[in-house]
C-alpha cells in the first residue's frame, strides 16, 4: 500500500488493518521543519511532527524511516518516507541481511 503526501494519520488504523500478514506500507509525507520548508502546504498543520509518523507504526515491523530537507526546485523541501511490513506476532521479524561473497 503507498501513501504519498495524503496526511491520513487520523485513518491509519484503517490503512493498516487494510494490509494483509505480510503487506507493505509505503508512506511518505511533508515534515515541519526549521527554517520553515517552502515547498508543500503553507501551513504547518498539514505537515508531520518529527517521528510522528514513525510512532504512529510502531505496531509494524519499521524497515526504513529517514527524515530529509532538500532544495527542490529552489525551494526548500522536509519529507518523511517509512516502509514498513504488517507483522502479526510478538516479535519483529527483519529480512536477512545479504551475505558478503567471496572471491570464489
Amino acid at each position: 500500500m503507498t501513501v504519498s503526501f495524503f496526511g491520513t494519520l487520523d485513518r491509519l488504523g484503517d490503512l493498516k488493518a487494510a494490509l494483509r500478514p505480510g503487506g507493505l506500507l509505503f508512506y511518505q509525507h511533508h515534515l515541519r521543519s526549521d527554517p520553515p520548508a517552502e515547498a508543500g502546504p503553507s501551513s504547518q498543520r498539514y505537515r508531520f511532527r518529527s517521528n510522528e509518523l514513525l510512532y504512529a507504526c510502531l505496531d509494524l515491523t519499521v524497515l526504513y524511516y529517514e527524515e530529509s530537507s532538500e532544495y527542490w526546485q529552489g525551494k526548500l523541501s522536509s519529507t518523511v518516507e517509512l516502509v514498513a511490513r504488517n507483522s502479526h506476532s510478538g516479535t519483529q521479524s527483519y529480512p536477512e541481511p545479504p551475505r558478503p561473497t567471496t572471491g570464489e
